[in-house]
């Protein structure tokens, strides 16, 4: 058993400004929003099958062999949203915050 807080990441060029408006465009647009993940069973993997639950969305879930390849694709716009792992994702969110500044 481990714990690990998870934080919900669109892209900085994402239209979506908040998790209603992520939700709203998913219900619109019904299994065509991408979600990057780690693989099955993953924490990250299992958020999403919980917020997809809780919101009643349909996503297509792109695999990857681990955290790593799933940020990738996540970073480079491959994909619309994930959930990362605070300690992960917290560098990324502060460079997206310097970039929109600059």
């Amino acid at each position: 058993m481990s714990r690990t807080q998870l934080v919900l990441c669109v892209h900085p060029d994402s239209p979506f400004k908040t998790a209603q408006e992520l939700v709203a465009h998913a219900k619109a647009n019904l299994g065509k929003l991408t979600f990057a993940s780690a693989g099955i069973g993953t924490g990250i993997y299992l958020a999403s099958e919980k917020f997809r639950q809780v919101t009643g969305i349909e996503i297509v879930v792109v695999p990857s062999r681990g955290g790593a390849p799933a940020l990738a694709d996540f970073l480079s716009g491959k994909v619309d949203f994930t959930f990362g792992a605070v300690p992960t994702i917290k560098p990324h969110m502060r460079a997206a915050r310097r970039a929109d500044l600059a």
